[in-house]
């Protein structure tokens, strides 16, 4: 399995928030998907999992699905920007 590169991934709560504030969401059963575009860099990812989901270990799993789900599919979100993704309780 590849990894998505640390460069690609928002770390700071600080831009978490902004992302989370700012974007754009799109809801699904599964998870929220937020976008907030911007104009100076590549697309990067934050994955979030709180604790309605479960112990750490199905929440880390559940992160680690969703940061593959998001590595094989960005090369169609065309642009720049950020990406918060959200899972949900049915995942």
């Amino acid at each position: 399995m590849m990894k998505l590169p640390r460069d690609r991934i928002v770390k700071k709560n600080k831009e978490i928030q902004e992302i989370y504030r700012g974007g754009k969401s799109y809801v699904t059963r599964y998870f929220i998907f937020y976008l907030f575009r911007t104009n100076d860099m590549p697309i990067r990812v934050a994955v979030a999992a709180g604790k309605k989901l479960g112990n750490a270990v199905i929440r880390n799993s559940v992160k680690r699905r969703l940061r593959e789900i998001f590595r094989q599919n960005q090369s169609q979100l065309a642009g720049s920007g950020q990406v918060l993704i959200v899972g949900r309780k049915p995942m």
